[in-house]
């Protein structure tokens, strides 16, 4: 089947170079896109504490205690989608690495 698929594209450059552009290009800008996520997280998470603060700072009194349960619950959001993007990252560079040391070890000759 794969000498099949090889010799339907074979002569097909427009495959050939985008099987190229998704193994290089891609995978080397993967970490800059990350990287840019986790700025624009962070800028968020600092916006949203400044918003907090005021929140809390001209609520009337008898509302402060409403005010502070919605930080919490909003917080605790925020802590909730760390944790599953970090678990994420785990799995994600765990199995890139597994499938790295598995191919290595088989050693796969064409």
């Amino acid at each position: 089947m794969i000498e099949t698929i090889k010799a339907l594209f074979a002569d097909n450059d427009v495959f050939n170079n985008t099987l190229n552009a998704i193994g290089t290009k891609t995978t080397s800008y993967l970490p800059v896109i990350f990287q840019w996520i986790g700025i624009a997280l962070g800028i968020s998470i600092v916006l949203w504490a400044i918003i907090s603060f005021f929140r809390y700072k001209w609520a009337p009194d008898e509302k402060k205690p409403s005010v502070v349960l919605s930080i919490k619950k909003s917080a605790l959001a925020i802590l909730i989608i760390f944790a599953f993007a970090s678990l994420a990252g785990l799995i994600i560079g765990g199995s890139k690495n597994l499938g790295t040391s598995i191919g290595s070890s088989i050693q796969i000759k064409p």
